[in-house]
């Protein structure tokens, strides 16, 4: 049971709270530490690749060490996540995109919804693609969380109940 303790906090609350605090901090980052930030986060990700495949011999998939996020994962999203950032504007086309902020607003539903759409399609279509299954399962958890935006529409519209703004994107 110690260990068990010890363990949940090593490899999930200092992960996620690794996230939380740059989530939250990041707009008082000055473009210089954004910078820092990213540089230091792509350099990690490299370095671990090298030393996995000097180790393995193979090319580290992050889906590997994705639950709970390890330092491989993290340094890979926070790569891509700050590169992305560091380009931002707030003019930027993709901002006046529906679907992009469809996308944007409803990614933990579309997150949650993907669970149970990904245990239907391993029982129903189970020796299929990767990619087909990628493509139905992002597409079909799309469609529920758009349906499940619809019908809390129109539920708001008959009745204001605050609490269901959170099943909302």
């Amino acid at each position: 049971m110690q260990f068990r303790v010890i363990e949940c906090t090593i490899y999930y609350l200092v992960p996620y709270g690794i996230v939380l605090l740059i989530g939250t901090q990041y707009e008082k980052f000055s473009k210089k530490q954004k910078l820092i930030i990213f540089g230091l986060a792509f350099i990690c990700f490299i370095i671990l690749e090298i030393l996995y495949f000097m180790k393995y011999g193979e090319y580290c998939f992050t889906q590997k060490y994705k639950y709970p996020p390890r330092h491989l994962v993290l340094a890979h999203a926070f790569s891509y996540i700050l590169l992305f950032m560091l380009f931002e504007k707030r003019d930027f086309l993709l901002g006046r995109n529906k679907f992009v902020l469809f996308v944007s607003k409803s990614s933990l539903w579309i997150y949650l919804w993907h669970i149970l759409v990904l245990q239907i399609a391993a029982k129903f279509i189970p020796n299929t693609n990767w990619y087909i299954k990628y493509y139905f399962v992002y597409s079909i958890s799309l469609l529920i969380v758009f349906i499940q935006n619809k019908i809390l529409d129109v539920i708001d519209s008959k009745r204001r109940i605050p609490f269901l703004k959170i099943f909302r994107g």
